[in-house]
């Protein structure tokens, strides 16, 4: 894979500390192709303002422009970014925020918190008011929230509340915590009473969704559980104390 050619993008040469000897490089974004494979999403990211690496190939992040709606970020911040015309709202949107896009970590040194400390060395780094960023795995968001970023959740409905007290009653463990296998296995474990409750009230919840399940199999009904649970990924959103929001 060619390098960056530095004669043409000089302004990617700066550097900073980092604890343990490493250092941290500002980038161009083709960067990420040495880290592609480590990322589930094997698309390359767009919109790309900045990315940094630590050499040699041990960790790298990417940042973009944001989405310009995100319905978790109006329930973070009500009234920034959603007010105004739409053209307004991007030229805001635009001007204040930033997104992760991919990080990626060495397999050999995962857990090492490296991403972490990738992470927090160059949020202020970007020189911008806000960074948030979206995942659906559990590990990322423990990265992210470990790096200094705040969690901002969507307030679960009545009727998803309903599904956390039956896993509780169930004794079955967070379902936030454990992949929708790992639940099944312990589902299959359940008592045949157990079973048949767990599904009176799980087709209850799901036919509020309008999805006509009645006669669908306990793993199908699951699955659908877990499925609707992971469409609300984490969201995390960092703010710069050093700035200000630019109107």
């Amino acid at each position: 894979m060619r390098e960056p050619d530095t004669r043409q993008n000089h302004q990617f040469n700066t550097k900073m500390n980092l604890p343990a000897k490493h250092q941290i490089v500002k980038c161009h974004y083709t960067k990420w192709q040495s880290f592609k494979h480590l990322h589930f999403v094997h698309r390359d990211p767009i919109c790309v303002t900045h990315c940094y690496y630590i050499p040699p190939n041990i960790a790298c992040v990417v940042y973009g422009y944001a989405p310009l709606s995100s319905r978790l970020r109006r329930l973070a911040s009500p009234g920034i970014f959603n007010t105004g015309s739409r053209c307004e709202i991007a030229q805001r949107v635009n001007k204040n925020i930033r997104v992760i896009l991919r990080v990626g970590v060495r397999k050999d040194l995962q857990g090492h918190h490296i991403g972490t400390k990738l992470i927090r060395k160059t949020l202020p780094a970007l020189k911008i008011p806000y960074v948030e960023a979206y995942t659906n795995l559990f590990g990322a968001s423990k990265c992210l929230k470990n790096a200094g970023m705040i969690r901002h959740m969507e307030p679960p409905s009545e009727t998803w509340f309903q599904i956390e007290q039956l896993y509780k009653e169930l004794q079955i463990p967070n379902t936030s915590d454990h992949t929708a296998a790992e639940l099944f296995m312990i589902l299959e474990r359940l008592p045949a009473a157990s079973k048949l409750y767990y599904r009176k009230i799980a087709l209850k919840y799901l036919s509020t969704l309008r999805c006509f399940c009645k006669n669908w199999s306990l793993s199908h009904i699951h699955n659908e559980l877990i499925t609707r649970r992971d469409q609300n990924p984490f969201y995390f959103l960092w703010k710069n104390p050093k700035m200000d929001l630019t109107p």
